[in-house]
């Protein structure tokens, strides 16, 4: 119990991830169930705050969009109306900016005899790579140059 507790305390765990963690030690599944109870009755595992801290790192330091968030925490079982939460937090200005501030930096990046077409199509996939929903990308290529 104490080394689950030291796994949750590290950083922000979710209950999959703390599950897949805990099985790992090759504890019998009876005792997996009785720790993953423990952890959440003392507030150790909370998916919803897990989906909060998430979306704002992700958004904040990786700069990814929405479309991205959502799937890397679907990816970990988080539920959609906690997905749907997490991500309401996210500033719509801030974000708009973010994604316009990367389509700038990625066209400055390419080459500067590229025709228009090319480039928006460039700073298209880019943003779409980074997970940025379309119609915001059709409104931030509008301004880009």
């Amino acid at each position: 119990m104490e080394k689950a507790r030291r796994f949750c305390v590290f950083r922000e765990r979710c209950y999959h991830e703390t599950l897949v963690k805990v099985k790992s030690w090759g504890i019998p599944y009876e005792l997996v169930q009785k720790i993953m109870n423990q952890l959440q009755e003392e507030k150790f595992i909370n998916d919803s705050r897990f989906a909060g801290v998430y979306a704002r790192s992700k958004f904040n330091a990786n700069q990814w969009g929405k479309i991205k968030i959502q799937a890397h925490l679907q990816a970990l079982r988080i539920s959609n109306q906690d997905i749907r939460e997490a991500l309401s937090q996210i500033d719509p200005e801030k974000y708009e900016a973010v994604a316009i501030k990367l389509a700038q930096k990625k066209s400055a990046a390419l080459k500067p005899e590229l025709d228009s077409y090319t480039r928006k199509a460039k700073i298209t996939a880019y943003l779409l790579q980074k997970g940025f929903e379309m119609d915001i990308i059709k409104r931030i290529n509008e301004y880009v140059k």
